[in-house]
């Protein structure tokens, strides 16, 4: 990212050939909305807000909540949908500024947060194969105020507030919850956490032999 002319001249130059795309920086809340669509139809829809995102001004969410669902903000998704022809699961991103939703990515494919829309009681998946199956669907709805954590992108962003000074905030994101669930980690299912766990200490050997080999030289 760059805020002024000469840093957008100089992050242009350090990249191979000296060419980019370069699109304006716009604020504003990370929104989703993810669901199943099928021959035109918005079977299913769930809204997401994002509560931090990683990195802090450009990143992906590290922690979001379900919200109340738009139903505007649906019959809008289900046109764009239905112009592309799209059957299967998805996820739309949107910058949320008041009641403005810009949409900045469309991922035509199971996404990181998926397990969210579990929780809240919309299993995306098993949605998706009753169609394929022809198998009947019952009207699918969605419980607001379930949480959801990515463990990585979220310690790295708390780590990141606690040297802003943010005390207060760290505190209450670490508070227990009832009703969240994380990306990877879980009591049932513990190999996902462990094989996270061993690619962030091979990152982390990595990095630490990186910065040996340059002090020695």
């Amino acid at each position: 990212m760059a805020d002024t002319l000469r840093e957008l001249r100089d992050a242009v130059a350090r990249l191979p050939g000296g060419r980019a795309l370069v699109q304006p920086y716009i604020s504003g809340d990370v929104y989703a909305i993810t669901g199943v669509s099928c021959n035109g139809e918005l079977i299913c829809a769930v809204h997401q807000q994002a509560q931090r995102i990683w990195p802090p001004r450009s990143g992906i969410i590290a922690h979001a909540v379900t919200a109340e669902r738009l139903p505007w903000l649906d019959l809008a998704v289900e046109r764009f949908l239905r112009e592309f022809r799209w059957d299967g699961i998805f996820q739309l991103q949107f910058i949320r500024r008041d009641n403005s939703f810009l949409l900045i990515d469309f991922n035509p494919r199971l996404y990181a947060s998926l397990g969210l829309s579990v929780a809240a009681g919309a299993n995306l998946p098993a949605i998706w194969l009753a169609l394929l199956l022809n198998q009947p669907i019952p009207p699918v709805d969605y419980q607001p105020r379930v949480w959801y954590r990515s463990e990585e992108h979220e310690l790295r962003a708390l780590t990141f507030e606690l040297r802003q000074g943010q005390l207060g905030l760290v505190a209450k994101a670490l508070a227990p919850r009832r009703k969240r669930v994380n990306a990877v980690f879980a009591l049932r299912d513990p190999l996902p956490i462990c094989a996270s766990l061993h690619k962030l200490w091979r990152r982390l050997s990595r990095r630490g032999l990186s910065s040996y080999t340059k002090a020695v030289e």
